[in-house]
């Protein structure tokens, strides 16, 4: 009697495959403005004693005269203060004139982001005009308006350009942005419920192109390069959680993204399908006969192996061995160098040599061919909803696109036939309203 071959189960995580999520970022140009006139208003300068400053006979109030204007073009900002200047001065000891105008300072700032997500910003003053000449309430004596000028500059633009720089950094706080999501990405997803198929995303590193502008918006786009792993159950067990990590700045992104997916095809219904045509069916020569009355697989490593039980001439069961392959034309799952197992080959050839023949082979071979192409283009459709528009955690959602989806191997379960998909297509993660 042939010897049952051994079952031999290699059930694995299936390997990491590298990807790229986007995150691309839009920052409105009208918002840092408003945060920047909420921010800078009233009295910018005041000094009242005439003697202070080396004795320079100046008293000086600088006041915020209108909202600040923003300009910008890349990583460069371009401001419009409009101050309101009251000053009296002291003049040769005699007299104390007083004046006013308003005086409008143009600032520039460039900024740069370091690998640590810290910023760097340099702002200095580029431009000034008087938008209303002090007007002189004395004609006893000619105040020079540059000297004014000057003045106002030389005593205002480290107060203002101090509140400026710390606006952008507190506007481009990009780690805060991104750190939320980078945690929030790594949360498993149950991609197949029928299969309790989940998938993790476990960031690896993370790259930026530069900040340009496009109609009143700052943008820029986050590619963070990950692995994707895939696993059954419940809720398994995934690799442990990644930090953010420091970043790269770099003139192009990636948003290629690369999953792999599992169809479960149990031996039940690879049973089911090879008994629809073969139970019943007779084999024999030399007089002698054998019909089959059942059949069922298992796995043993890559392949799997037939169980055929006998009844006739020979009662007891015949094992044959094959592995599995997936066939693009007919879009089925066959078997390749399908023959008699070992144990059994050697026990035909001593004992039953009249039931080695091909017969029994060709007709297993040509009836297990397992229809796999309707549920590869189910699980598509079901990707391709779940990443239309599927929310992680308020303000984060992903949306993505699969461009295809292929068998890249098969897997030999404990209970199935494991065909592994690899979809690829492109992915990003949409980050609205944090904090």
């Amino acid at each position: 009697m042939p010897t049952k071959p051994e079952e031999i189960i290699n059930d694995t995580l299936l390997p990491s495959i590298p990807s790229s999520v986007n995150i691309p970022v839009n920052l409105e140009i009208s918002d840092l403005q408003k945060s920047i006139n909420k921010k800078i208003t009233g009295v910018l300068y005041e000094d009242y004693d005439m003697t202070n400053n080396d004795n320079d006979q100046l008293m000086l109030k600088v006041m915020k005269a209108s909202d600040i204007t923003l300009k910008v073009n890349g990583q460069q900002l371009e401001y419009r203060v409009p101050l309101n200047i009251w000053f009296k001065k002291g003049v040769f000891g005699m007299t104390d004139v007083d004046g006013s105008g308003d005086l409008a300072l143009t600032f520039k700032t460039d900024f740069s982001i370091n690998g640590d997500w810290s910023l760097n910003t340099f702002t200095q003053i580029i431009n000034h005009e008087w938008i209303t000449p002090p007007k002189i309430q004395t004609s006893l004596v000619d105040v020079p308006i540059k000297y004014i000028a000057d003045i106002v500059i030389s005593r205002s633009k480290t107060k203002l350009s101090q509140i400026i720089d710390n606006q952008i950094k507190q506007s481009l706080d990009l780690k805060k942005y991104v750190a939320d999501a980078w945690m929030k990405i790594q949360e498993p997803v149950l991609v197949m419920p029928d299969y309790k198929v989940w998938s993790k995303i476990t960031p690896t590193a993370i790259s930026m192109i530069p900040f340009y502008t496009f109609n009143n918006e700052w943008r820029s786009v986050f590619s963070i390069s990950c692995l994707s792993d895939i696993n059954l159950g419940d809720k398994p067990i995934f690799r442990k959680n990644s930090t953010l990590s420091n970043i790269n700045i770099s003139n192009q992104t990636k948003d290629d993204f690369s999953l792999n997916l599992i169809v479960d095809v149990p031996y039940t219904e690879a049973d089911s399908i090879a008994k629809k045509t073969m139970l019943g069916q007779t084999f024999g020569s030399d007089g002698k006969t054998v019909k089959l009355e059942d059949i069922s697989l298992f796995g043993q490593g890559e392949f799997i192996v037939i169980n055929t039980k006998m009844s006739g001439s020979f009662n007891g069961s015949i094992y044959l061995k094959g592995k599995p392959f997936y066939n693009q034309v007919t879009r089925n799952i066959e078997m390749k160098d399908l023959d008699f197992e070992m144990s059994t080959k050697n026990f035909l050839f001593k004992t039953a040599n009249w039931l080695f023949h091909k017969g029994l082979v060709e007709k297993l071979k040509n009836s297990l061919k397992i229809p796999i192409g309707e549920k590869i283009d189910t699980v598509k459709l079901e990707m391709q909803q779940k990443l239309t528009n599927y929310t992680l955690s308020q303000g984060v959602t992903l949306q993505g696109k699969i461009d295809s989806i292929s068998i890249s191997d098969i897997q030999i379960a404990k209970n199935s036939i494991r065909p592994i998909l690899v979809s690829t297509g492109k992915l990003n993660l949409i980050v609205k309203g944090l904090d």
